[in-house]
């Protein structure tokens, strides 16, 4: 469906009042679908998991080619052991917007610090972690007015989980790698 949208928005958008100021405050929703990879640790192995996103952003636009960002999401994944995996994202970094192929149609590339959150429940005990990471993002803005632009893009976070908690009780010795991707698409409306 999103997919759809951005395609008819492609189409139409040489019909559309182009953005041509990026300064100020943009706010975004959207949804798209996140890839999970956990590190395993006995007796507990994780299979690489897919789920539905779903979250929101806010922008601060500098100038016309730099703003700051802030986007937080929720994934909820299933697995085929009837396993539950949450997983939060926030993200707080740069977004630099380019004007390669004019005021409609406009890049967005992104630098980030990532904080991930993560509940799993294996063997009926609930483990939580969490972690800090760094992220990186690209995409497009499809403009389809003055102030609203369609945009798709990637994220990745790649970064540790230091603070893991298995039944509620601390445990230091375990540090996991946790790469994970994620396919979003939405809108986002310029203030």
């Amino acid at each position: 469906m999103t997919l759809a949208l951005f395609g008819i928005a492609l189409l139409t958008s040489n019909h559309a009042s182009a953005q041509t100021d990026l300064t100020g405050v943009s706010l975004g929703v959207y949804g798209g679908m996140t890839s999970w990879d956990l590190d395993d640790f006995p007796p507990f192995e994780f299979e690489k998991e897919t789920g539905v996103t779903f979250g929101g952003s806010f922008g601060w636009g500098m100038s016309d080619f730099l703003g700051l960002f802030t986007r937080a999401d929720y994934t909820s994944l299933s697995t085929t052991d009837n396993e539950r995996y949450n997983v939060t994202h926030w993200d707080i970094g740069f977004r630099a917007i380019p004007d390669f192929f004019g005021q409609t149609v406009r890049p967005y590339f992104e630098f980030s610090g990532a904080f991930r959150f993560t509940t799993v429940e294996k063997f009926g005990i609930e483990i939580t972690a969490s972690g800090a990471g760094v992220g990186l993002g690209t995409g497009l803005y499809v403009f389809v007015s003055n102030t609203i632009a369609l945009n798709a893009g990637f994220a990745g976070t790649l970064g540790n989980l230091e603070d893991v908690k298995i039944a509620g009780i601390r445990n230091d010795s375990i540090d996991l790698k946790a790469v994970s991707g994620r396919l979003l698409g939405g809108i986002t409306v310029f203030l």
